[in-house]
């Protein structure tokens, strides 16, 4: 019997950080089903034998010691993956003097918001972090009473849904560029008619799928989508994946012009089967069971990711 370990991080409590939880959960369940032995360990004190090891940390950049762990075992899921914070894979970044007109949106360095990083810092039990913790929310109540505002330059993380945009670079507050925290993207949303839209990039081994959504919202969520079809993989996701190492995850992008604006990666993405009930319920049913489908490639060797890149560069 093949057996994968999935590897979660020791102050990760709950294997799940939110709702509606992870799509590695619905494959889990879909492998246990086929047969296959699924084990968590949490943390990295004791070596579990597996034949493969799928790292499964919600946090941008894997720590050191993670990342020694996880070179023990013989075979990796997405191996490579070692940073995708945005300052290192964003090709619309922007800097304050920058010679850019159009409308700008202002995100956190680390992926979803920095609420995976939040939430195991204080789930940590660091005395150091809660101190440092308390001392940013006291600055952030001053600053706010003496001049109305919450200050930038203390933000580390925001409501990935609610992400502000700004109607152009030269309003953006300047505390947003002394934070080390938050970076500055050019908004160049995907819009059809008065229907933005957003197209999700899912993959996992040998399959794949894509999906386009259509929102009558700026900031395009499976749960704001009024209408959500499958759609053919373009031929740019699949270098643009193999370039930075990604055997398994989710990719958020734009077209434009038949060029491929990828916007976020995620190697843990989330499942969004409560906002799938209904009429989407089948196509989500589909997607679940076909991207399980993938890990008998991992496991017999046909899937090879050659990359050998650590996400090093941009996805340009």
């Amino acid at each position: 019997m093949k057996n994968i370990l999935l590897l979660v991080h020791e102050n990760d409590s709950g294997f799940a950080l939110g709702q509606p939880g992870y799509l590695m959960e619905l494959l889990m369940k879909e492998w246990e089903r086929g047969g296959i032995d699924v084990r968590v360990a949490r943390g990295v004190d004791h070596l579990v034998p597996a034949d493969t090891l799928i790292p499964h940390l919600d946090l941008t950049a894997i720590p050191p010691d993670y990342l020694a762990f996880m070179q023990k075992y013989p075979r990796v899921v997405n191996a490579y993956v070692r940073d995708t914070s945005k300052s290192r894979i964003s090709t619309s970044l922007l800097e304050k003097d920058d010679d850019y007109v159009g409308a700008v949106i202002v995100k956190t360095d680390r992926n979803y918001g920095g609420l995976p990083e939040t939430y195991l810092a204080v789930n940590s039990g660091s005395n150091q972090l809660k101190f440092a913790a308390a001392i940013r929310k006291i600055a952030i109540r001053a600053c706010k009473k003496l001049t109305g505002s919450s200050p930038w330059r203390y933000v580390d993380h925001l409501n990935p849904s609610e992400y502000p945009i700004f109607p152009s670079l030269g309003v953006v507050p300047r505390g947003v560029f002394k934070n080390r925290n938050l970076v500055v993207e050019k908004y160049v949303p995907e819009v059809d008619g008065d229907d933005y839209l957003l197209r999700y990039y899912y993959f996992f081994g040998n399959r794949e799928i894509c999906l386009l959504l259509r929102s009558k919202e700026k900031v395009v969520k499976f749960s704001n989508a009024f209408q959500i079809e499958e759609i053919p993989v373009h031929p740019a996701l699949r270098r643009i994946r193999h370039k930075f190492g990604f055997d398994y995850g989710k990719f958020d992008y734009f077209v434009h012009d038949d060029e491929v604006i990828v916007f976020d990666v995620n190697k843990t993405p989330g499942h969004t089967a409560g906002h799938a009930e209904g009429k989407y319920e089948d196509l989500y049913h589909k997607l679940v069971c076909h991207l399980a489908g993938g890990i008998d490639s991992v496991l017999d060797g046909t899937y090879v990711n050659t990359s050998m890149s650590s996400a090093e560069g941009s996805l340009g």
